[in-house]
């Protein structure tokens, strides 16, 4: 039995998308073998975000999903392995690395492969674009993370009205990033969609994320992961 596909993506650049990604995947440890994927073009690399940058192991570029089939269990043993477990497919930093990056056709090939070692397969979807679009119909469950302010809400009323389109079940998180403009039930009017709660701002994350990786979430982004991951765990 293959395992459920998370997918995130913010409604805007800057929204947090690929922080509560990564928190989701800390948090899907408790369900089994986890993956995290890195599907957003000249992301930087989530190693970058969850301290593993010097953890060797394969990146996007590494290998053809696209070409023939790759045993599960030997591209886990593979992958870099973060401190709290989780399998990490990601971006390189080289010129080639970034020369080879994934299209949508090997994004949604690669969590094929991986969704039949891990439990939950967790994928960074960018805001927009032909990548979130195909990748999402391999998903179980996409929660888009909208910043509680009228362009961003505005955002997400337009992805979450191309989800609905497509047939991919969705929900919203709210996002407090110090100032907000409008209310839970706000956005749910604007966008449409279910709204499961909200994330609250996360006071030195940043910093700390910069200087050592992000690590086992805050309280609020935990407790904010454990809402997506409850709506991802009723999704079939």
């Amino acid at each position: 039995e293959s395992g459920r596909v998370l997918g995130v993506a913010g409604a805007c650049g800057g929204a947090g998308a690929s922080t509560l990604a990564a928190a989701c995947a800390v948090g899907a440890a408790a369900d089994g073998p986890v993956a995290l994927v890195d599907a957003v073009a000249n992301s930087g690399g989530l190693d970058l975000l969850t301290g593993d940058e010097d953890t060797t192991g394969l990146r996007w570029g590494d290998v053809d999903f696209t070409r023939g089939e790759i045993p599960a269990g030997d591209l886990v043993e593979a992958l870099p392995e973060t401190r709290e477990g989780v399998w990490l497919l990601t971006a390189g930093r080289s010129v080639l690395a970034a020369a080879a990056g994934p299209g949508p056709d090997e994004v949604v090939a690669a969590v094929g492969v991986l969704r039949r070692e891990a439990a939950t397969v967790v994928v960074d979807l960018p805001p927009w674009g032909e990548m979130t679009d195909e990748v999402s119909d391999a998903c179980d469950l996409v929660v888009v993370l909208a910043p509680a302010e009228v362009r961003a809400t505005a955002a997400a009323a337009r992805l979450c009205a191309r989800l609905e389109s497509r047939r991919t079940g969705a929900c919203v998180l709210v996002r407090h990033r110090g100032w907000s403009s409008l209310t839970l039930d706000d956005v749910a009017g604007l966008t449409r969609a279910r709204v499961i709660g909200e994330l609250p701002t996360q006071r030195g994350l940043a910093r700390r994320a910069e200087l050592g990786g992000l690590g086992r979430p805050p309280r609020g982004l935990a407790r904010a992961a454990g809402l997506v991951l409850d709506e991802l765990r009723g999704a079939r």
